[in-house]
């Protein structure tokens, strides 16, 4: 506790040394010295509501696989998500956003956030929300031309809870974001007396470069968090697919998680193209794992040990392009009267690497691998697996508001083998997926 006290004294002091810089210069508006404003909606009272729906059809090319400690991949019709949003303005300065998941008795509640605008140029927020940290993740799926995120998105929480502090200057040109957040996802309380500390910054060159064509944005991102099994496990990230396949199952950890972010984007008239990287290192010390040591792929051990940290990293590039000309947005208003259409490809991959590839044994002399039960269930060797795909999709905006998408998905597991007897390090598949989607 003694390493917190000045971080819990320096944070309250921040926090009120805006507010009174922030005061100071609501009382004289038209002071020059004013280098920042907020970026919110215009002040208004009452209430606004929005809605969403997406139901989807997922299609597997080896039929249906249902694999105990692994997951199912499925031929199937599901409602992916049905939201339903409020937000509304309380005094001019007060915001606040709700946004529940109705596809699930787990996403009752997704956001829930009080926005407070303490200066023109100085907003705080507090609640459960996205962690100004993965671009990807920032952006609303509700619209986003992709119809699922990339693999990269594995390496990022849906939701915190916490609080945070937007700065960006008059011209638009940069925004910074810091925040507190209990590193816990969705609205699991925290489970140990740490937190998790992230920074966000973003600037765009089309602000500060004169007649630069289009909108680029260049951004950068750290997330740091002490994670200690103090009333549960703690245990790393998880590596789905996006039919919920399990192709890394979270491993114990216990010390440090340090995260960094960088990402781009460019929007020139029709044409849309992104790209982030994320790297994430956590740590492992003194875990109690699950150990194979006769070499069959399957745990007959539980040993405790001091292991290397787990290194996990993902990245992903797209482009979209508008075939019928409408400039690029998250909710085109086609220019004809039978709708607008455009053309998106994505390539992504993450890895996961223990750096272990023997450990001791509980018995002297004797040595093993670590296992998992997506690892047995997928018939690896090891923990350890890389995964890649490439994306490509077709959406048709008939009106504003509604659309109909399509995506077909290759993928390649480079060390599982369930699927694949002529190569016994990897395999391949794909995934199909369409979607009738509504929102207003």
């Amino acid at each position: 506790m003694k390493n917190l006290g000045l971080k819990w004294i320096a944070i309250p002091a921040a926090i009120l040394g805006l507010f009174a810089w922030g005061q100071r210069a609501d009382a004289a508006p038209n002071d020059k010295q004013a280098l920042f404003h907020l970026e919110a909606p215009a002040p208004k009272t009452g209430l606004d509501f929005h809605a969403a729906v997406h139901l989807d059809f997922l299609g597997y090319d080896r039929h249906e696989e249902n694999l105990a400690g692994a997951g199912s991949q499925e031929n199937n019709f599901t409602i992916r998500r049905a939201r339903v949003v409020l937000t509304g303005i309380l005094y001019e300065k007060i915001t606040f956003f709700i946004q529940t998941g109705l596809e699930s008795t787990d996403t009752l509640l997704m956001d829930g956030i009080m926005i407070y605008q303490i200066a023109p140029w100085v907003d705080v927020r507090a609640g459960q929300m996205k962690m100004p940290f993965s671009a990807e993740r920032l952006e609303s799926f509700l619209t986003n031309p992709f119809l699922e995120r990339s693999l990269a998105a594995n390496l990022e929480l849906r939701r915190s809870r916490g609080v945070s502090i937007g700065l960006h200057p008059r011209n638009e040109m940069a925004r910074l974001e810091l925040g507190l957040f209990t590193g816990e996802n969705m609205m699991k309380n925290n489970t140990d007396d740490h937190f998790e500390y992230v920074g966000r910054g973003r600037i765009f060159l089309n602000k500060i470069i004169p007649d630069f064509p289009g909108e680029f944005a260049l951004a950068a991102s750290g997330a740091r968090a002490r994670r200690s099994p103090v009333r549960e496990a703690t245990t790393s990230f998880t590596g789905k697919t996006q039919n919920e396949l399990t192709f890394f199952s979270p491993v114990p950890v216990n010390g440090y998680r340090t995260r960094w972010e960088a990402d781009l984007s460019w929007r020139y008239k029709p044409l849309w193209i992104a790209a982030e990287w994320i790297h994430s290192q956590e740590e492992r010390d003194h875990v109690l794992i699950n150990l194979d040591t006769d070499g069959d792929g399957v745990g007959d051990a539980e040993v405790t040990r001091d292991l290397e940290n787990l290194l996990e990293q993902g990245w992903k590039v797209s482009a979209v392009w508008v075939l019928t000309g409408e400039p690029f947005s998250e909710r085109i208003v086609p220019d004809h009267s039978w709708g607008a259409v455009e053309l998106l490809a994505r390539y992504s991959t993450v890895t996961f690497d223990s750096q272990e590839e023997k450990i001791r044994g509980q018995a002297p002399g004797t040595w093993g691998r670590e296992v998992s039960a997506a690892s047995q269930a997928l018939g690896r060797r090891s923990i350890d697996e890389k995964v890649r795909s490439v994306d490509a999709g077709l959406n048709w905006f008939i009106k504003p508001g509604f659309w109909i998408g399509l995506d077909v998905t290759w993928q390649w597991f480079d060390h599982s083998s369930t699927y694949d007897g002529n190569n016994p390090d990897q395999h391949s598949d794909i995934n199909y997926r369409g979607r009738i989607a509504v929102a207003f």
